[in-house]
Order: C-alpha cells, then sequence, then structure tokens
C-alpha cells in the first residue's frame, strides 16, 4: 500500500521584495528595452530639432553711497531707512530692471514685435479634411437645441454669441503685449551675496540680439536712474534754500526774545551757571559730605557696641590698650609657669593671678571710655548734617522763588539751540550739494557690456538626453511593474505557500506534436517525466502523524488548465514504479482519460451504469465478467474511461453507490486516481471531494486568474476536503526561467542538457 502525505498548509519563506522587483524586470526586459526604445527615439528626435539659443550678459555695479536727498533727511528718518537691508535696495532695483514698463520699452526701442518668434503667432488653419466638421460642430452649438439644454443646466453663459463678440483689438498693441511676455520670460537677473553688481542676462536666438537686448536694458536703466537722481538734487537744492532761509529767521528772532527775557527777570549767568545755582551745587556737595561722616560714625559705634574688645579694631588699635594686651599676656605666661613648677598653693601662683585681675579691669574701663568717645563722634557728625540741611533747605526756596522764571529761560536756550543746530547741518548740506552739481559721481555704472557670445548656450543635449533616458527607463520599469501588478495569473509557486498551500512542483508545457502522456513510457528522462516523478516523490513522502491517502482526486478551477494529463501522467507513473493503480475517469461532462489512454469507443461507462464499473471485481478479477475496467498498453495502469452522462449527476456522484464503487477501488488497488470535472465549472468536484482521502489543486500557469483560483480553493474549503496540495501545469520553462525563482521549472530551461531529448 502506498501511502500519501496530507497536509493542508506548508510553510515556505517568501522571497524578497526587491528580489521579486527584479526578477519581474528581468522577465519584462522586452517591455522595458522597447518603451525606453519608443521614448528616447521621440526625444532624440525632438531635442536635435531644438533651435540653438545664446546667452549675453551685462554688469551693472550699484554705488553704496546714500544719494544727496536721503542726506538730508532727519536722524529719525535716517534712522528708520537704515533698517532696509542691502539686499532688499539691490532687489528694488532689479525690479524696475524687469518692470514692464521697462520691458516694453525696450521692445519699442527694438523693434522686438515685428520680428518673427517674439509677436503674435499666426494661428495654424485647419486641414481640409477637418474644416467641413469644424463648421458643421459650430453650426450646431449655435443652434436652438444647445441653447435650450444649455440653459436647462445653468451653462448658457459659456456658449458663444455672436451679437455680443468684442470688437477687433489693436494688432500692433496685441503684438507689443506677446513681444514683452516673450522678452521677459528670456530675461534672467543675478546678484551674488554681498555683491552690488547686478548682471542683466538674456537668452536670445542669435548671438546680436541677446547682446542688443541686455546692452538695451542696463542703457535704459542707467538713463532712468541717473535722471531721477538729477532731479531729486535739483528738487533738494531747492527745498534747501527754502528751508535756509525760514531758520535763519526764526533763529534770529528766538536770540532776541530771550535777551529780552534774562534782563526782566535778572537771569544772568556766568559760566553757564547763576550765582544761586553755583551756591546750590556746593551746599548739595557738603550735605552729602556730612551724611557720610555720620554713616561712618554709626557704624563705628555699632561696632564697639557689638563687637567685643578683642575683636573692635578701633579699640585695639589704642596705644593704652594694646599696652594692656600685652601686660595680660605676659601674666598669663608666668601664671601658667608656676604652675608648671610650684603648683596651685604656691603664694607666686596666687600674686600673679590678682595682678591679672587688676589688668583686665584696666582693660575694661579702657574700653568703655573709648566706646564713649565713639559716641560722642556720632553726636558731632548729626549736628553738622543737620546744620548743611538747613542751610540747603533755605537755598532751595530762595530758588523756588525763581523757578518758573528759570525753567522758561532754559526752555527757550534749548529751543534756540536746536534751530542754531538744523540751520547749520542744512547750511553744511546746502554748500555740499551745490559742489556736488558741478562734479557728480554716478552712483550706478556699467561696468561690463554685453558682447555677442561667439557659441551657443544651449540647449543642452546631452543633459536633456540624459534627462529623457532617466524618464525613459523610470517610466518602463514602472510599466514592467504594472503590467506585472496587473497579471491575472500564478507564475511562482510561493504564491501557494503564502496562502497556506503546500506546493507541489510544476509542469512544463510540452511542444507541439509531442504526446504528454506517452513522454513518461517513452522518454522516461525528459522534462516532462521528471516533473511528473517529482510531484509523485511529493506526495509520495510520508511522515509520522498524517493521514493515509489512497484515493486521490485531481481537478482544477475551470477547464483547459492540464487536469486530465496530469492525473493521467501521475497515474501512469506511479504504476510504472510498481503499484497497483486504477485511474477512474468522474469528467462525465467532457470525459478525456479514454481518448489519452487509447481505449474503443464502446468500452465506456454508459449512462445510469454506474454500478457495473466494478461488478464482481473479487470474484472475476481486473478483466473479466465484461467489467469496463481496461488495462493500458503502455503500463499496468487500469483504467475505466466514461462517456458523456445525462441526467442529475450530481445525485450519482452522492449516491450510496458511488461510495460502494470507491470503497471496493479502495480496497483492490493501492492507488486510485479520480480525474474530476472542473470546481467552478460544476459541482462535481466539491461532492467527490468528501468521499476521497486527498485533493491536488492543478492551476495553469499564467493563465487562470487568481481571483477563479481563490474562488476554486474556497469552495473546497467549504466543502472541509482535504487539500494535499497545488501544481501550476504547462509551464513555459523559458518564460519562467527569466523570472529567476530557483525552482524546478527554472533548472529545466537553465540546464535543459541534463535532461533527456
Amino acid at each position: 500500500m502506498t501511502d500519501f502525505a496530507v497536509e493542508r498548509s506548508y510553510g515556505r519563506l517568501s522571497s524578497p521584495v526587491f528580489m521579486e522587483a527584479a526578477r519581474v524586470l528581468l522577465r519584462r526586459r522586452g517591455l522595458i528595452i522597447m518603451t525606453s526604445g519608443l521614448i528616447m527615439a521621440g526625444a532624440v528626435a525632438v531635442v536635435t530639432n531644438l533651435p540653438d539659443h545664446y546667452t549675453a550678459e551685462a554688469i551693472i555695479l550699484l554705488s553704496n553711497r546714500d544719494t544727496k536727498l536721503a542726506q538730508l533727511q532727519s536722524t529719525s528718518d535716517k534712522m528708520i531707512a537704515g533698517l532696509q537691508s542691502d539686499a532688499a535696495v539691490i532687489r528694488t532695483q532689479m525690479d524696475i530692471i524687469q518692470a514692464p514698463a521697462m520691458v516694453a520699452q525696450v521692445v519699442k526701442d527694438l523693434g522686438l514685435a515685428d520680428k518673427p518668434g517674439y509677436g503674435i503667432k499666426d494661428p495654424k488653419p485647419l486641414p481640409e479634411f477637418l474644416r467641413g466638421p469644424e463648421r458643421m460642430a459650430r453650426a450646431w452649438i449655435a443652434g436652438p437645441e444647445v441653447a435650450s439644454w444649455a440653459e436647462g443646466v445653468g451653462l448658457s453663459r459659456w456658449l458663444p454669441r455672436p451679437d455680443t463678440a468684442k470688437p477687433d483689438a489693436d494688432p500692433n498693441k496685441s503684438a507689443a503685449t506677446a513681444a514683452a511676455r516673450q522678452v521677459a520670460k528670456k530675461l534672467t537677473l543675478l546678484n551674488e551675496g554681498g555683491s552690488y553688481a547686478i548682471k542683466i542676462r538674456y537668452q536670445g536666438t542669435s548671438a546680436n540680439e541677446a547682446a542688443a537686448v541686455a546692452n538695451t536694458f542696463a542703457t535704459l536703466y542707467l538713463e532712468q536712474r541717473n535722471d531721477l537722481r538729477s532731479r531729486g538734487n535739483e528738487t533738494a537744492l531747492s527745498w534747501l534754500n527754502t528751508r535756509l532761509t525760514e531758520l535763519r529767521e526764526l533763529v534770529v528772532a528766538k536770540e532776541q526774545a530771550l535777551g529780552a527775557f534774562r534782563e526782566q527777570h535778572n537771569l544772568f549767568q556766568t559760566e553757564g551757571m547763576t550765582l544761586l545755582d553755583r551756591r546750590i551745587v556746593e551746599t548739595n556737595s557738603a550735605l552729602v559730605e556730612a551724611a557720610s561722616q555720620v554713616r561712618a560714625a554709626e557704624a563705628a559705634l555699632q561696632q564697639a557696641r557689638g563687637a567685643a574688645g578683642d575683636s573692635n579694631r578701633a579699640i585695639l588699635n589704642s596705644p593704652v590698650v594694646q599696652n594692656l594686651r600685652r601686660q595680660e599676656a605676659e601674666l598669663k605666661a608666668r601664671e601658667a609657669d608656676l604652675l608648671t613648677a610650684k603648683g596651685d598653693a604656691n603664694p607666686e601662683v596666687a600674686k600673679a593671678r590678682a595682678q591679672l585681675r587688676e589688668i583686665r579691669d584696666n582693660l575694661s574701663r579702657e574700653t568703655a571710655r573709648l566706646s564713649g568717645s565713639f559716641a560722642q563722634d556720632v553726636a558731632v557728625a548729626r549736628q553738622r548734617e543737620a546744620t548743611t540741611r538747613a542751610t540747603l533747605a533755605a537755598l532751595q526756596q530762595e530758588r523756588a522763588a525763581l523757578t518758573g522764571a528759570e525753567r522758561q529761560a532754559q526752555e527757550m536756550e534749548r529751543e534756540l539751540a536746536a534751530f542754531r543746530t538744523s540751520y547749520s547741518n542744512l547750511l553744511q548740506k546746502s554748500a555740499e550739494l551745490a559742489a556736488g552739481e558741478k562734479d557728480q559721481l554716478q552712483d550706478a555704472v556699467l561696468i561690463s557690456g554685453a558682447e555677442p557670445p561667439p557659441e551657443p548656450s544651449g540647449p543642452n543635449r546631452a543633459l536633456l538626453l540624459a534627462a529623457a533616458l532617466m524618464t525613459a527607463m523610470s517610466f518602463a520599469v514602472l510599466l514592467a511593474l504594472l503590467a506585472h501588478r496587473l497579471r491575472h495569473g500564478i507564475s511562482n509557486l510561493d504564491t501557494f505557500g503564502a496562502n497556506g498551500i503546500r506546493p507541489l512542483g510544476t509542469v512544463p508545457e510540452m511542444p507541439r506534436g509531442l504526446f504528454a502522456v506517452d513522454a513518461i513510457v517513452r522518454s522516461p528522462g525528459s522534462l516532462f517525466p521528471e516533473a511528473i516523478h517529482s510531484i509523485v516523490a511529493a506526495l509520495q513522502g510520508s511522515a509520522a502523524g498524517h493521514d493515509s491517502c489512497k484515493v486521490l482526486l485531481v481537478t482544477s478551477s475551470v477547464p483547459q488548465e492540464g487536469k486530465t494529463v496530469l492525473a493521467t501522467s501521475l497515474a501512469r507513473a506511479l504504476a510504472l514504479s510498481g503499484k497497483r493503480v486504477l485511474l477512474l475517469d468522474f469528467d462525465w461532462r467532457q470525459p478525456s482519460v479514454g481518448r489519452l489512454l487509447g481505449a474503443p469507443l464502446t468500452h465506456v461507462v454508459p449512462d445510469g451504469s454506474l454500478g457495473a464499473m466494478l461488478p464482481d471485481i473479487y470474484e472475476n478479477g481486473v478483466h473479466g465478467g465484461g467489467a469496463p475496467v481496461l488495462r493500458d498498453e503502455m503500463s499496468t495502469l487500469d483504467f475505466v474511461p466514461a462517456g458523456v452522462v445525462h441526467g442529475d449527476v450530481p445525485s450519482k456522484l452522492s449516491s450510496v453507490e458511488t461510495r460502494r464503487l470507491l470503497d471496493r477501488a479502495r480496497a483492490q488497488y493501492d492507488v486510485v486516481v479520480i480525474d474530476s470535472a472542473p470546481l467552478l465549472a460544476v459541482s462535481d468536484a466539491a461532492i467527490l471531494s468528501q468521499l476521497v482521502d486527498g485533493v491536488l489543486m492543478v492551476v495553469r500557469w499564467e493563465r487562470t486568474p487568481r481571483a477563479v483560483v481563490q474562488n476554486a480553493l474556497a469552495a473546497l474549503r467549504q466543502a472541509n476536503a482535504p487539500l494535499l496540495g497545488a501544481v501550476l501545469t504547462r509551464v513555459n520553462v523559458r518564460k519562467h526561467a527569466r523570472y529567476r525563482y530557483g525552482d524546478m521549472a527554472y533548472v529545466q530551461s537553465k540546464h535543459s542538457h541534463y535532461y533527456l531529448r
């Protein structure tokens, strides 16, 4: 008996994404090369026909000096203007150069509106064969049907109205406007950071045209800037003269008013200050000094009261205290020596201690006396401060009587000084401006005029072709990936493994004229038989814990997937290996087993005679008693061909008679292979899947849609069928090898010399 491993899932490692992408690109290299070639051919045709253009450049240098008019601004105005950066100023000048008015003037001066490529392009007339349809379309749009429909949907305002046609525009003005747009597109202004140079770069169809336009822009800008500067100087000088006259008269009037006021209030000054103010300043200084002395005396007193005598620096510096301290130290040393030499009971020790107490009493009295002297110093300093403060208060009272008049006089002096300063500044500016009119320096100069370039600056055909190549390759790769993504078939065994279905192998497509079923016997070492044997080996790989499988059902999703050829080849290969194998054709709607194995048309199962397939197999043997079981001429395979069965086929398949037939075949043979109808065509395979030990799913390589396969697998899951795995059939090994999946089909293609022909 032969056992097959029944497995409902089989894990595999998925290939990395980039490897899958590489396989796809290698497989679709023809599409990539063709697409890239077509795009590059068009790109080459376009790039080679692009006209040459020339770029000329003129350079203008701006002066960083302020203009005369800007120098006349007030200090606050100049501070605000100073916030504007040089970059903003240069940006403003660049905007002036490319202003529409400047561009229009260049077009007018050079007459560009009449040159080819600048004016209005005449619309190309329609070909003769399109003029008739155009007139018909215009007439239909202007008809009442379209007008009524447009009115109903609210689109009537978009329809052309001949009665409200716009008057013809001025052709000269339109041409100039079109030329100005073209010039603005070809004009480029550049400025490097930190530089006052502006580069005027123009791209023209000829070298002379590019240089002429760039130089015209530079000339017009300089003329406009110098004209504005000259007019600004004239305006500034006129304003200065008027302002100087007004200020002169105002200063004289202010001086006279100030003198009369001081004489009226007796406010004479020496060194810019009145005598009373000088006394107040001196008294105030004396008051500050007296207050400082009070604070110093109070600090000394506070230190004398708060610190001990041995830490008060003022007391320690006294000669008397220092002498007493020295005597105290000597007596302490003598007392210590006597205690060491004679003991505490010695009379000399008592005498030394009495002397020490006397010294300390004298020291305390001297410290108290010195602390009392600090208090006297504080009292004297405070009295001096109070006297000075009283003197200052008296002076301030005297000054208060003159505060109003003095304040008014000071205000008049400040106002007069401001007018004098303004008058002096304006007088100096007027002199400078008058002198500058004779020898003006331009604040913008042309440092480099545009010269006709000797060679065209573009287009950069190599760069354009390189970009076109990159674009073409990218588009071709995307197209190849999209084509692979949109393919509806299955080309990789890993697809089954990723969905929990065991991939059992691939079966190559046989060349035309070769009978695949006979290759098992006639060419046992060729590609097709080896693929069949690998599938048999995968099915026969039994392990502990797996259920035995003797009845194998071979089915597919739809017809024409190679189901019958695979079932017949598997059965014949198993029979050649020495197994007792029975092949049953249960595809009663489209039977093919008998045709493949050369059975006579008379040996078929008649409609309704299902029980006659194996009537007395135990008593009469396989071929006895007129049983419809036939023997394969090339092997020991037994098979039962079928004719077309009409009527209620699902009822016949699910009957007890079918179960009894399979039980008898399971007992008589090692392996029973059943070729059934496609899963999605009829329900025959789903019914039979519940009666067998294992189901083998057949999928045609890159032909059966994925959705179809998924629906077929769903039908098997719904029937709780024992799915063993799936096989890819009719594989084009040459095309399959381009994916480089590394499976048997890849080896069969790359190493075909290993197999027999």
